[in-house]
């Protein structure tokens, strides 16, 4: 199964655990919707370990240190139709918009 490498810095992966921890909020109503929230919740946790190691480590403001997230292609799908629908609620910030294009671009 074809991976997509995700590099992220410190704001924004926070930007993106702070988003993915909305996903409870997110009341799916048919088959795509479960779909996508059960891929979701599997980022999330990815994410969330991700995010909890990032805040242990005391050099969390150094933006020149990437984090890197391997994310399976239906994941990467499913995440970019999350960001989507939320953009469509509210404004994304820069972080997001960023991961935004960069998964559109791979996806593609």
């Amino acid at each position: 199964m074809k991976k997509i490498p995700l590099t992220l810095s410190p704001n924004q992966l926070f930007a993106l655990e702070k988003l993915l921890n909305q996903l409870q909020d997110f009341i799916a109503t048919n088959a795509a919707g479960f779909s996508m929230k059960s891929a979701c919740l599997d980022v999330a946790e990815l994410v969330h370990r991700k995010y909890r190691k990032a805040c242990g480590e005391l050099d969390i403001f150094n933006e020149k240190k990437k984090i890197k997230v391997d994310l399976k292609y239906h994941e990467a799908y499913h995440l970019l139709q999350y960001i989507i629908l939320s953009g469509l609620v509210m404004n994304l910030p820069f972080e997001l918009q960023t991961i935004k294009n960069f998964l559109d671009q791979k996806l593609a």
